[in-house]
């Protein structure tokens, strides 16, 4: 059975995730649907971009990601539809697929990517606001029948957004808050495998000139008082027990952290 895995900001409120999976439907009844999450922050892609990559290892093989978080809806920004991998992505060409690429790339994995062009798979009305209904779910649900990439249209080359890595030193690790999740984690871009780089080990993290000890579990540390661990991500994130570290520190994306030997 095909799955095809959605990721929006459209929310819950509104039909627009219904009617998307009524147009799989539509076109492939024996679809298995996923919804991943419909609440990235309103044209946030490089959360939909973060939230992608963190999903798509837990996906099987021959999975068909179809992501739509596009402020551009309407102009000439191209669709995509993307064999990276072993699987298949599709939505809009503005970068929230870049993490899933470079991350391909880093693995050596094959990249696989074509303009939608060809209205033969699109619905016969196409909508200057609601893509995903028009384009990509039914693009999605052909994908699903087994129509080949090439069949979609040319190939092209994707765009990419720009994401900050860490800078790593013998003694310090320069990174900063990539994300704050929804108990208020704030979630950096230092991985486990940077930690390790640090001549004599990770000893302290520093956010907003105060210094918290990294811990292995929540429960080390006291209630409403503030830690670092390295979380399901592997990647290091600072917490507030049975609190919000978001709200301890005032903090969101973008902001410094660093860690000491």
């Amino acid at each position: 059975m095909p799955v095809v895995a959605l990721l929006t900001d459209f929310g819950w409120q509104d039909p627009y995730v219904g009617i998307i999976k009524g147009v799989l439907l539509n076109i492939n009844p024996d679809l298995s649907i996923i919804d991943i999450t419909h609440s990235v922050p309103p044209q946030d892609i490089h959360t939909a971009a973060f939230f992608l990559r963190m999903a798509a290892p837990y996906f099987p093989a021959n999975t068909i990601f179809l992501a739509v978080v596009d402020p551009g809806v309407g102009t000439e920004r191209a669709a995509l539809v993307c064999k990276i991998g072993t699987q298949y992505f599709v939505g809009p060409d503005n970068g929230i697929f870049t993490l899933v690429l470079q991350n391909a790339r880093a693995c050596g994995d094959s990249i696989i990517s074509h303009r939608i062009t060809e209205k033969h798979f699109m619905l016969s009305q196409i909508s200057q606001t609601f893509h995903g209904r028009d384009i990509f779910a039914p693009v999605a649900a052909h994908l699903s029948l087994g129509t080949p990439l090439n069949a979609f249209g040319p190939k092209h080359e994707p765009i990419l957004l720009s994401f900050s890595s860490p800078q790593i030193y013998t003694d310090k690790i320069k990174g900063e808050v990539q994300y704050v999740d929804g108990f208020g984690n704030l979630i950096t871009n230092i991985h486990r495998k940077h930690l390790n780089q640090l001549t004599n080990g990770p000893r302290i993290v520093e956010i907003n000139d105060i210094r918290i000890p990294i811990l292995t579990a929540y429960s080390q540390a006291e209630i409403s008082m503030p830690l670092a661990i390295i979380g399901s991500y592997e990647l290091l994130e600072i917490a507030v027990r049975n609190g919000s570290a978001a709200r301890f520190f005032h903090a969101q994306r973008g902001i410094p952290v660093i860690v000491a030997a």
